[in-house]
């Protein structure tokens, strides 16, 4: 369910009436974040806000984007890398999963990305996961209710 939709239907006031009430998570990733947001100092995360504000409009530029576009991200450092090595594309969806699979676990290699460095473990469990913890908060100016960045972990 949507959060910030379920927000707009029980709370037509455009209030939070008490701290119960108030809805507190921790996400991987937020436009305002002090480690890897849109002003932080990660050169990726800036560019990303960047582009994405132009593309779908700054609003649209969420966790579930950060965290997709790193997704993509990682699969196109290996296919670069076995280009670069084998000077031929990958044959197949499997190779390209082994190839996954030795650079980011059994080499333990990492990558700077939105949320931060991609790195994992030999399970393939990301090592240090970003987290961010956000509020819902009323938007007077836009009408409707946000994400509103409380600190990073």
């Amino acid at each position: 369910m949507n959060v910030l939709h379920w927000m707009h239907e029980h709370h037509q006031d455009n209030s939070i009436n008490s701290n119960r009430d108030q809805i507190i998570a921790c996400i991987p990733w937020h436009w305002n974040s002090h480690k890897n947001g849109c002003n932080s100092t990660n050169i990726i995360s800036q560019q990303f806000c960047r582009v994405g504000a132009q593309l779908w409009r700054e609003e649209n530029l969420t966790w579930r984007s950060a965290t997709a576009f790193d997704a993509v991200f990682i699969i196109l450092r290996v296919l670069e890398r076995t280009r670069n090595q084998a000077h031929q594309p990958l044959l197949n969806s499997h190779s390209l999963i082994e190839q996954m699979d030795q650079y980011y676990k059994r080499q333990q290699s990492a990558e700077q990305g939105v949320t931060g460095t991609i790195k994992f473990d030999e399970n393939g469990n990301r090592i240090e996961p970003p987290s961010e913890i956000v509020t819902v908060k009323w938007n007077p100016q836009q009408q409707k209710w946000k994400w509103s960045h409380l600190r990073s972990m």
